[in-house]
């Protein structure tokens, strides 16, 4: 068995392959690190797709390969809001926290909803969240993710 071209476990070289060729790589990392190899598969997600395959260890564990990548970890907060980087919900989940009125009985989810938009109006609470995010978060940066 011919070693395996470590750039061809990456993208863009990976994506590049035609079919053929990923299969002959699948079928090579099966036999180096004594996979069973179940079946080929195409998976699509977030529009995106990979043609992969499917394996099964000798501990009766089945996991895909994945081909390695960069990618972004962390948050970018330069010349971004708040409302910028997170979706509703999950902004409203991240500015409850500062909602006042613990101590008054909120009803409904409407009264929740006011009350959190009404704090996001509040620009002193939005910079207070910002700072404590921009210090306990990693800021975004690039990492090479691993293969397999």
């Amino acid at each position: 068995m011919p070693p395996i071209s470590i750039e061809k476990l990456y993208n863009p070289q990976y994506d590049l392959l035609p079919i053929y060729d990923k299969k002959v790589l699948l079928k090579n990392i099966a036999k180096l690190y004594s996979l069973e190899l179940i079946s080929f598969k195409e998976f699509s997600v977030f529009e995106k797709s990979i043609y992969t395959a499917v394996y099964r260890s000798n501990d009766g564990i089945e996991f895909i390969f994945v081909p390695g990548d960069t990618v972004k970890l962390g948050l970018n907060f330069e010349n971004k809001r708040l409302q910028d980087i997170f979706n509703d919900e999950n902004l409203a989940e991240l500015v409850y926290p500062f909602v006042d009125g613990y101590d008054d009985k909120i009803y409904n989810e409407e009264d929740v909803l006011t009350k959190i938009k009404d704090t996001l109006a509040d620009e002193e609470i939005v910079s207070n969240i910002e700072n404590y995010i921009r210090h306990n978060f990693t800021q975004e940066g690039g990492v090479l993710s691993p293969h397999c």
